[in-house]
């Protein structure tokens, strides 16, 4: 059943909670666009009381266990009450190989509905502790709990004004180097108009979503935290994810299973130029370093959980689409900021929704005759990236990242050792400007927004 942008399944497990304070709500014309203004909320007072309604899921004994002790780990805990036993390690193996899941974990099948529990449980707290809001819990057995029949029931009731149901949309987990857990939610709002005769509900959602990896431990083939710890870990991301959507009223682009994107090859300079110190002086040599990789991808470890791997495009399939278009890195660009038509078409024939454009746009070399005082060889790059929405052409995030690289011992062959150092100046810009895409990510978890500083043609850190 589909009403409004969310559809309901048999096997779809619901939430509905109820405010007792009138939250304002308005429409969002683009709930589609990834991402979009979220302006479902323009006003949460602290103080209101939420009713948690939650229907009962079916979870063997000792899945159902493991599951309620995740729970009890994030409730305050008195002074007189101990820790429970953590169950991260319950199935850690330090030598031979790895043993199966043991019963208490849940299996492929398990995961939705454990997922549902451990999700209920970390947005309640994130919406005590994030939003000041008393919440009270209500299971519900009903198997319609989610029709809007039964939601418009529920709230003519108890002359509630509003419910919210978070849905599981999607769990995915992989286990090879690393245990990973993504959860991705969905949290439809109906808004009850009180100034009616009549019942009018209205209809609002946002997604979220969470990641969590764990490590394989040190010695052996087990993973450093059991599933139950790695998939509680992701829903509580998710559930920050969906009340920091709440605080900033802005949507993740990350939020929904269905995102993909691009990554379009990363381009270099072929030459650098060289400043070299003498003891007469210094001088410049323009494109004093040549034969340098015109294509650094492979400089590049972009993280881009909790997008799927199925979803994302690879450099290679990029070139692959450029070169039937005979076109070139060069053609994404124009000077330092991305030629937006040409990264829309080429995001439109990969029929991706995001586009991710990186490259180097500065280097730097330096070498010097006084082995004692200065390094040998020196070298500085910088790097710009940007994250455009295929859709409309919108710039999603913007970032800048350098490093500066040196060595202390001087190569046979003095150019060679001077390229060496150039690569890994290169690859170390890139990992800034990684680094500051994954805090634009996480911007969506904590809540905090970061600040602009302009745009990133003035170069400026």
């Amino acid at each position: 059943m589909r009403i409004g942008q969310l559809e309901y399944t048999e096997t779809g497990v619901a939430l509905s909670t109820c405010l007792a304070m009138l939250l304002v709500l308005v429409n969002s014309a683009s709930a589609q666009a990834i991402p979009h203004r979220m302006s479902t909320y323009a006003a949460l007072a602290p103080g209101s009381t939420i009713v948690l309604v939650t229907p009962k899921t079916s979870l063997p004994a000792q899945v159902q266990k493991s599951v309620t002790t995740q729970i009890d780990q994030w409730q305050p805990r008195s002074a007189n009450r101990s820790r429970s036993k953590d169950d991260d390690w319950g199935n850690l193996k330090l030598f031979g190989k790895a043993a199966p899941a043991p019963p208490s974990q849940p299996n492929y099948q398990e995961l939705p509905a454990a997922a549902l529990q451990l999700f209920c449980a970390s947005f309640k707290i994130a919406l005590n502790h994030r939003l000041r809001l008393d919440v009270l819990g209500v299971q519900a057995p009903s198997r319609n709990q989610g029709q809007p029949a039964e939601i418009a029931r529920l709230l003519k009731t108890n002359d509630l004004v509003a419910a919210a149901l978070p849905v599981i949309l999607h769990v995915a987990i992989s286990e090879k180097s690393q245990r990973r857990v993504n959860v991705w939610a969905r949290i439809s709002f109906y808004m009850r108009a009180t100034n009616s005769s009549t019942l009018k509900m209205q209809l609002h959602h946002i997604d979220c979503s969470g990641t969590y990896a764990a490590p394989r431990v040190l010695f052996g083939t087990a993973y450093l935290k059991t599933r139950t710890a790695v998939l509680a870990r992701a829903c509580w991301g998710a559930a920050r994810m969906a009340v920091s959507t709440l605080e900033l009223l802005e949507s993740s682009p990350f939020a929904r299973p269905s995102t993909s994107v691009a990554i379009a090859p990363i381009a270099g300079p072929s030459a650098a130029d060289l400043l070299v110190f003498a003891e007469t002086g210094r001088r410049v040599i323009p494109s004093g370093i040549n034969g340098l990789q015109r294509d650094v991808s492979h400089l590049m470890n972009l993280d881009l959980q909790p997008i799927m791997s199925r979803n994302v495009e690879p450099p290679s399939a990029c070139r692959e689409v450029l070169l039937r278009s005979r076109a070139g890195m060069a053609d994404l660009w124009d000077g330092i900021v991305p030629n937006v038509k040409a990264a829309l078409a080429l995001g439109k024939q990969l029929r991706v929704k995001m586009v991710f454009l990186s490259r180097i746009v500065d280097v730097e070399a330096s070498t010097g005759s006084d082995r004692r005082k200065e390094p040998a060889d020196s070298a500085y790059a910088r790097s710009v990236g940007y994250l455009l929405d295929t859709s409309n052409g919108r710039m999603l995030w913007s970032g800048v990242g350098a490093a500066t690289m040196h060595s202390g011992v001087k190569w046979a062959g003095g150019s060679s050792s001077l390229t060496v150092v150039v690569e890994d100046a290169e690859r170390f810009a890139l990992s800034a400007l990684n680094r500051k895409f994954e805090m634009y990510k996480n911007q969506f978890i904590s809540g905090r927004m970061l600040k602009s500083k302009g745009p990133v043609s003035s170069m400026d850190e």
